[in-house]
């Protein structure tokens, strides 16, 4: 049934009321709810932001301790193997002079104290390190059987 006069200007205003409500609640509602989205969004990419910042902080930390640590660990090696070096060739140089010293006394050389300055050690003061390898066992027993003479 059609609508007819004051009923019909009700009905279009009833219409014009629903599309005024519609507008006058959901677009700032609407709006609003926008807003709240994009702050969140804009903090949470802030804070993650900030998390990669420190994330990087501490790596970039953690990488420069790795690398002191490798730098320390690689000078205790060449020390270590220094060491090891300087006392094996300090007891070559020692048991050469012994054997030096061996010979010269018992071919009857006045240089025996000058080959051998070191001769009036004192005691418990020799070698304490064993000589490697058989030539320096052989070299041993040469300067001992030379020390018993003929």
């Amino acid at each position: 049934m059609p609508l007819r006069g004051s009923l019909r200007i009700l009905d279009r205003a009833a219409e014009v009321s629903l599309v005024e409500l519609t507008l006058a609640v959901f677009f700032p509602l609407g709006t609003a709810t926008g807003a709240v989205a994009t702050g969140l969004t804009l903090r949470i990419r802030r804070m993650y932001l900030t998390a990669l910042e420190d994330r990087a902080a501490r790596l970039e930390i953690e990488r420069d301790q790795r690398i002191r640590l490798t730098a320390a660990v690689e000078r205790s090696r060449v020390a270590r193997e220094m060491r090891d070096i300087v006392g094996l060739n300090l007891s070559v140089m020692v048991g050469r002079a012994d054997g030096a010293a061996a010979l010269a006394a018992h071919r009857n050389e006045r240089s025996a104290e000058a080959e051998h300055p070191g001769r009036h050690r004192p005691p418990g003061h020799g070698r304490t390190t064993p000589r490697p390898g058989r030539a320096a066992r052989g070299a041993e027993e040469r300067a001992a059987n030379s020390a018993q003479g003929p």
